[in-house]
């Protein structure tokens, strides 16, 4: 057969008046072209007709899509079979599979500082996973770590943190222990962390709410602070451990308060994004500062514990760690100012984090807090000079700058929450007491600066 008997020829005209497009773009291609291009029309009309027709049409739709039916049918039945793996697993088969999930991420995390990290969970009281930290001028210490991952259950049960303590109980060469939630909250426990000492050794417990948020990689970074300053579970070395473990709780759950608040400010950003009532500069301006804020407060606990990794290897017994003032004497010199602090909660973290901020200032040695004033009211000075004054209503706590300091950086005007001076009323950073606090860190910053 000659390719000419395979062929169907079909003499087609077109009419000047009604298809003068149509010529014009033919007329532009050689005769090969021409004949080519009638061929693709004629193909892609009968596809168009044929759609439009309700029997034909189901036909035309399964000789085009039948391929992409196949690759369909071929990936449903990949995900069944997955499925039904995962689904006919036992309970001790999904826990391996939680162990190697959080044993694979300490190994990506730490693989640089030489720690290891296996699956050790073949017998009994013992953890599922036996980290082996590496120490420069001392042997590795060796951490169990017990992982658990409840998806169906309410939460985590008490039996399970006693055998865990029961675990390092009966391991006493075990130089520390992590317990790890990777789902539920467990019984007995508060916070995201939880920080304990069992036969004189720290055990450090993280409950996530997902397993995403590798809370056990801090807590592993944690135990580096503490393991690598040769503290032996005796003496004052011990004592020090002890006071140590308490002041990082205290850290954490300050860490934990500012976490949540931070929080509070990203469900306002998604509730802008929703509801579409605000414009894409806001929605910057809030990401903005939400970064600021996290970093900051970073930046804060890192500045706490490398304190405390600092006093745990001189291990004197005494805390370098210096505070300006305690929370509770702070909020109590405020209330005595005619600040009303308990009734208003927005107001109080307004002043937890003037406080906080004040103390983890880069120029924090230079900053003194007179309150021998006779308006009750502190004044913060730097290096001598007057800083900031203050003055609150129910509503609003103002930081008024100094003017001479105005004056002298007028990039003031850039922080958040400055107000141009109104009345009697000098230039301030204002803080509203809402919902969430507004007083941001680079305010009380860029004010405290030297």
């Amino acid at each position: 057969m000659t390719v000419e008997d395979e062929l169907h020829g079909v003499h087609v005209s077109f009419d000047f008046e009604d298809d003068l497009d149509i010529i014009a773009e033919l007329n532009v291609l050689s005769v090969d072209e021409q004949a080519d291009r009638i061929v693709h029309w004629a193909r892609l009309g009968r596809f168009v007709m044929s759609m439009a027709q309700v029997t034909p049409g189901s036909e035309a739709l399964r000789d085009y899509l039948n391929p992409l039916n196949a690759k369909v049918d071929d990936l449903m039945d990949i995900i069944s079979e997955h499925k039904n793996l995962f689904t006919d697993l036992s309970v001790g088969e999904k826990g391996h599979i939680a162990e190697r999930y959080v044993a694979a991420e300490l190994n990506k995390a730490f693989m640089h500082k030489s720690h290891t990290f296996e699956q050790w969970s073949a017998t009994g009281h013992q953890g599922d996973i036996l980290g082996r930290m590496h120490r420069d001028d001392m042997p590795p210490a060796e951490v169990i770590i017990e992982v658990k991952d409840y998806i169906k259950s309410k939460e985590v049960p008490s039996k399970e943190v006693d055998k865990f303590r029961k675990d390092m109980e009966m391991n006493p060469h075990i130089a520390a222990g992590v317990f790890v939630s990777l789902h539920k909250k467990v019984a007995t426990l508060t916070g995201p962390v939880h920080f304990e000492i069992i036969d004189g050794r720290p055990a450090i417990y993280v409950i996530q709410a997902t397993s995403s948020e590798k809370l056990f990689i801090l807590a592993w970074g944690l135990l580096e602070v503490i393991l690598g300053n040769k503290i032996n579970g005796s003496g004052p070395e011990s004592n020090m451990l002890e006071a140590t473990a308490e002041r990082l709780r205290g850290a954490i759950l300050n860490y934990e308060g500012d976490v949540t608040s931070q929080i509070s400010k990203i469900d306002k950003i998604e509730t802008h994004v929703t509801s579409l009532r605000t414009t894409a500069d806001n929605i910057q301006k809030e990401s903005i500062n939400l970064r600021a804020n996290i970093l900051e407060r970073l930046n804060s606990l890192k500045r706490e514990l490398m304190t405390e990794a600092d006093d745990l290897q001189r291990a004197d017994g005494v805390s370098s760690h210096v505070l300006i003032d305690s929370e509770e004497s702070w909020l109590n010199k405020w209330e005595s100012a005619g600040v009303e602090v308990s009734s208003n909660t927005s107001q109080r973290m307004n002043l937890l984090n003037l406080l906080r901020w004040t103390e983890h200032n880069d120029s924090s040695e230079h900053i003194d807090i007179d309150w021998d004033n006779e308006n009750l009211m502190p004044v913060f000075k730097v290096k001598n000079q007057n800083r900031i004054s203050f003055d609150a209503t129910k509503d609003t706590l103002r930081l008024i700058i100094d003017e001479t300091f105005l004056e002298s950086n007028p990039d003031l005007n850039r922080l958040p929450g400055f107000v141009e001076k109104k009345g009697r009323i000098g230039a301030h950073i204002a803080a509203k007491a809402q919902a969430v606090p507004t007083l941001q860190s680079e305010a009380v910053k860029g004010i405290l600066r030297i």
